[in-house]
């Protein structure tokens, strides 16, 4: 049998590498108050090659805008002293606050920052506690994203949430070839932004539009996009018009439009539908589950009872 005093590993002989993945998982500051721990550890976070602000996190001051304050500082002092190496991940959580425009140039530095050492994952979460819609897309509390600076980096994974988009002037024609994941949660788009924005993304595989305002006839054509998400949006006069011939997943979660377009997926295999259970909402359901006869896994709630109940749901030759 193994000496166990022989076998027994401490913390300090671990690889760098593997100190380095470890501490990747921890909210930045945790990570960087490891340096207490021995000489080894001194100089270790400034690789970290994934780092994580999270404003709900840090340590509070009296008021809410000192915290913010020194929050931005911790942030930049942090990009400043690290080290060269390339950053895989970058999460900011930030309080949106009246007080936002104060730190505009911040965020535009940070995110320069990120693409200049070739970040993969970038996420902007503005946190809040009581606004849920931005209707304006000149409010100045919200942070306006410059989807330009992606041109020229290797953003593959974008998440942005309470912000607004600014897409760049000769948007249809510009291309953005290494985004293949675009998360919007609240973010102010207009039916040409969604269409400029996918078009422009060559080589975009996943889209997921989440309680997004402004839009009314959504046009999603794209040659390479396979799972596709759009949640919490109502607009009676509105449409959804899908062409996307390697799209196999669709999640349609209280979308709510007029009409719903689905001639251009041929490849569809997998669908997830639900609509408020309330009887104003079931003709959205409807609608959407006429299009599906030809996908192999399809979940939906329990309106079955209306299914066989309703003669003239769907027409005589429609199968699943």
């Amino acid at each position: 049998e193994p000496n166990n005093e022989e076998s027994a590993t401490t913390v300090n002989e671990l690889p760098v590498d593997l100190l380095l993945r470890i501490l990747s998982h921890l909210p930045t500051l945790d990570a960087i108050q490891t340096t207490l721990l021995s000489r080894k550890w001194r100089d270790l976070w400034t690789s970290l090659p994934s780092l994580s602000f999270d404003y709900t996190l840090f340590p509070p001051y009296d008021s809410p805008s000192p915290t913010l304050s020194f929050f931005a500082h911790f942030i930049n002092r942090t990009l400043i002293l690290r080290s060269h190496s390339d950053l895989l991940n970058l999460y900011i959580r930030f309080k949106l606050t009246p007080e936002l425009h104060l730190y505009k140039y911040h965020f535009d530095s940070w995110i320069r920052y990120a693409i200049n050492h070739n970040v993969n994952h970038l996420s902007l979460n503005f946190y809040s506690k009581y606004i849920r819609q931005f209707h304006d897309p000149e409010n100045d509390i919200v942070y306006h994203f410059p989807f330009s600076a992606l041109r020229n980096g290797r953003v593959c994974f974008l998440f942005l949430k309470r912000c607004n988009l600014i897409l760049p002037i000769d948007a249809p024609q510009t291309r953005f070839e290494t985004l293949r994941s675009i998360f919007l949660v609240q973010v102010y788009l207009t039916d040409d932004m969604v269409s400029d924005m996918v078009s422009g993304c060559l080589n975009l595989e996943s889209l997921d539009i989440i309680r997004c305002c402004g839009m009314t006839n959504v046009q999603i054509s794209s040659s390479r996009l396979t799972n596709l998400g759009l949640w919490h949006f109502r607009c009676d006069q509105g449409l959804v018009d899908i062409s996307a011939p390697k799209l196999c997943k669709l999640n349609i979660l209280f979308f709510e439009v007029g009409n719903y377009m689905l001639e251009g997926t041929p490849a569809l295999i997998e669908a997830h539908v639900c609509f408020i259970p309330k009887a104003e909402n079931y003709v959205y359901w409807s609608k959407v589950m006429k299009l599906l006869g030809h996908v192999k896994r399809l979940s939906t709630q329990n309106w079955g009872f209306k299914l066989v109940a309703a003669k003239d749901l769907f027409s005589g030759n429609f199968l699943f």
